[in-house]
Formats: structure tokens, C-alpha cells, sequence
């Protein structure tokens, strides 16, 4: 589950267990999809995950047009909208 892989991430990056924060990574790569993308994206950022936070914002912006018409695009902060809008 792709939540639960953000949450080990955190757990990783605080245990400083490179591989595993890694195979974390990974996982979130793969499940990145239009519904779960935004959500994910706001995960990150307030995790201060910077690594998972590039990575769902790039898929975001280069998705836009897709994830912008879900329903989890509304539960991202306006300040990461904007800057969603501004990598555009």
C-alpha cells in the first residue's frame, strides 16, 4: 500500500536505513497513479520527504490535466497548488 510505503519512508529516513527508505521509494514510483498522486504529494510535503515530494510532484505537473480534475486534488494546500502551477 502506497500509504503505508510513505510512512516507512519516514521511519527509514529517521533510522537512516538507506536501503529501505529506497525499496519505499520504489513502491511509490510504481503505485503513482492520477487519483492518489495529489494526496501523495501533500503526504510528502508535510512529512518534509523531499525525495517522495519530487517525485509526486513530477508526476503531478507532467498529469496535470488528469489530476486536476480528482477528487484528491482538492486536498492539496494552496501553497503547493501554486507551486504546482508555477513548475507548469
Amino acid at each position: 500500500d502506497v500509504e503505508h510505503a510513505i510512512e516507512l519512508y519516514i521511519a527509514s529516513d529517521m533510522y537512516q536505513l538507506d536501503r529501505l527508505r529506497e525499496m519505499c521509494c520504489t513502491v511509490v514510483k510504481r503505485n503513482l497513479n492520477a487519483e492518489n498522486s495529489a494526496p501523495l504529494l501533500q503526504s510528502a510535503d508535510e512529512a518534509h520527504c523531499h525525495i517522495l515530494k519530487e517525485v509526486c510532484m513530477t508526476y503531478v505537473v507532467a498529469n496535470f490535466d488528469t489530476v486536476s480534475k480528482t477528487e484528491g486534488i482538492k486536498r492539496v494546500s494552496h501553497s503547493l497548488l501554486l507551486e504546482i502551477l508555477s513548475q507548469r
